[in-house]
């Protein structure tokens, strides 16, 4: 069963969209099927994993935060660096 609809692309993307589908023989109407397709099962692969920020694996504290006067020396350390000119 197909359900007809109406989509409205800026140009440039329709233009690639049309040159992607004379390259591979397809139809637009085929070529946009098989995106969305797989746009559809990347969506839900994404969604089942964890996102990490890419780099943050190792950003772990670097400091036991329980000691109240390493966290003072690493603020006034701060301090000095955002007021030095």
């Amino acid at each position: 069963m197909r359900t007809k609809t109406t989509l409205e692309l800026e140009a440039p993307i329709y233009n690639k969209l049309k040159t992607m589908a004379n390259k591979e023989g397809k139809t637009l109407k085929r070529l946009m099927d098989e995106l969305i397709i797989l746009g559809l099962k990347e969506k839900k692969n994404n969604s089942q994993k964890k996102f990490i920020w890419p780099g943050a694996v190792a950003l772990l504290p670097k400091i036991d935060f329980s000691d109240k006067e390493a966290v003072q020396h690493i603020l006034d350390r701060e301090d000095y660096v955002l007021n030095r000119r």
